[in-house]
């Protein structure tokens, strides 16, 4: 992707009209422009020998004339298409041109402008290229290192695990014989946790280094905060870190299957598993059983940040969102007292998370949920076929994967 280059405030007026021996060339021919999370794509087509400013401002039109002159209007300058154009504001709507010039000639009538409103992503999904052909358990997107840079990886079955730079060309990466069913990035390593105890850390996606657990069931979730990093998994699994490389064995006080686990900001940590267990401690260390009353078992749990206002008051609190069949849905402000409802019309649900103001959910018969509190859900218009595993952020995007390699993109 490209992204802002430059800002061109009033001054490009002045700019714009110095010839320099050049000259303004005709309004682009086959502009479009697709919004996004946050962003537009804008596509015209290209000629030759010639540089293009994209004019914006908020508001419903805009043209070479009255770009510099409407208050938030901008310019960026000598760029190709197609371009991603981010930064912007979502629920605002903004008007989009483009014109062009030539040896730094003033600039050219602009194209027809298009108005638009970036909405959050995740309502709207569509299919890309099948990752591989095994099923997809575990996705991440993060900075690996400042030489490796940021990568988005998914890892699965068969210990098969691949990283991708830009979303689009993947590379297979030899890192477990066991299925890989939890990722993340902590201490400057990517882990990876998944069958028969396997855990395993790299700095640089090259190698990857085992380390020894002490036990051999599956660990099913990883997840940072509070000065350490867990893994939980079957048969009531904890394990602790405070560096990636030495882990300890933590007593959970049950034997059931742990599915999922999430740290909340508001300092305490929350596992999710068979039967409707709900697990909370203060310290990674203590678990407490919480009762939930929940009939069947929790698959996932995120946490999201939201804004309470009461007379005029407003007070950040993190809502705890858990899912699991049937569109079983579990939300608490505390960890300690839970509301049950569930998501109308949702099979059973595989993953949820939650960031950039939304959280989706994603499961069975390759469906996904979207919701803006945790609380008021709605069905996304996905191309329903395998059932999803694994769900990420990948920049202005959210990404899932699947079963036979599927993935599928919603910007």
């Amino acid at each position: 992707m490209r992204w802002i280059q430059a800002i061109v405030l009033g001054c490009a007026l002045a700019l714009s009209a110095c010839g320099g021996g050049g000259r303004s060339a005709p309004a682009p021919q086959g502009f479009t422009a697709v919004a996004g999370d946050g962003e537009v794509v804008l596509d015209w087509t290209s000629e030759p020998g010639l540089e293009y400013w994209i004019l914006f401002a908020p508001g419903s039109a805009v043209d070479d004339q009255s770009w510099a002159r409407t208050a938030g209007g901008n310019a960026v300058v000598k760029v190709q298409p197609p371009y991603t154009l981010g930064g912007l504001v979502n629920g605002v709507q903004y008007a989009f041109a483009v014109n062009a010039r030539q040896d730094g000639g003033p600039g050219g009538p602009s194209t027809p402008s298009v108005a638009l409103t970036p909405r959050p992503a995740g309502a709207q999904w569509s299919a890309l290229p099948s990752v591989g052909s095994a099923r997809l358990l575990a996705a991440s997107f993060g900075l690996v290192s400042s030489t490796t840079g940021s990568r988005l990886l998914v890892g699965g079955e068969d210990g098969v695990l691949r990283s991708s730079a830009d979303g689009s060309t993947w590379v297979e990466i030899q890192a477990s014989r066991s299925a890989i069913r939890a990722l993340t990035l902590a201490y400057g390593k990517v882990l990876i946790a998944g069958d028969q105890g396997v855990i395993a850390h790299s700095t640089d996606l090259g190698s990857f280094t085992a380390v020894s657990t002490g036990v051999s069931t599956a660990l099913r979730a990883l997840a940072t905060g509070g000065g350490r990093t867990l893994a939980v998994g079957d048969a009531g699994v904890i394990l602790s870190t405070t560096d990636g490389l030495s882990w300890s064995r933590v007593d959970s006080g049950t034997p059931l299957d742990l599915h999922g686990l999430v740290y909340s900001p508001a300092g305490y940590w929350v596992v999710v598993g068979a039967n409707g267990l709900v697990l909370r401690s203060a310290d990674g260390t203590a678990w407490t059983r919480v009762d939930t009353a929940a009939a069947q078992s929790w698959q996932a749990v995120t946490v999201m940040a939201v804004t309470e206002t009461v007379d005029a008051a407003s007070t950040l609190r993190y809502r705890l969102i858990a899912v699991g069949p049937q569109g079983q849905l579990g939300t608490s402000t505390d960890g300690q007292s839970w509301q049950l409802t569930q998501i109308e019309g949702a099979p059973t649900l595989h993953r949820v998370v939650a960031s950039a103001g939304r959280v989706v959910a994603v499961g069975a018969e390759g469906r996904a949920f979207f919701s803006p509190n945790g609380l008021n859900w709605e069905a996304a218009q996905t191309p329903q076929g395998a059932d999803l595993w694994a769900l990420t952020r990948f920049g202005n995007s959210w990404r899932a994967f699947g079963d036979q390699g599927r993935q599928l993109v919603s910007r």
